[in-house]
């Protein structure tokens, strides 16, 4: 196996192990969210969050976030 495909497979195994876990998630545009991630897609690293919420209090059942926006996670 080449060393790219390592390196993908275990950057991808990383991603996956994040759904059902709480994370906190910095957007580009500053806002910032809390939530369980429910499920993403790891080819361009979107995300769906679950009881979600705004870190300045609004609550949401579910946030879709876009990979592209997402500058901290």
């Amino acid at each position: 196996m080449r060393l790219s495909a390592i390196i993908s497979k275990r950057f991808s195994d990383e991603l996956s192990s994040l759904v059902g876990k709480k994370v906190r998630v910095t957007l580009s545009s500053g806002a910032r969210f809390e939530g369980v991630v429910a499920a993403l897609n790891p080819s361009d690293y979107s995300l769906w969050l679950a009881e979600a919420r705004e870190l300045d209090g609004e609550f949401y059942e579910r946030v879709f976030i876009s990979g592209k926006s997402i500058e901290y996670l």
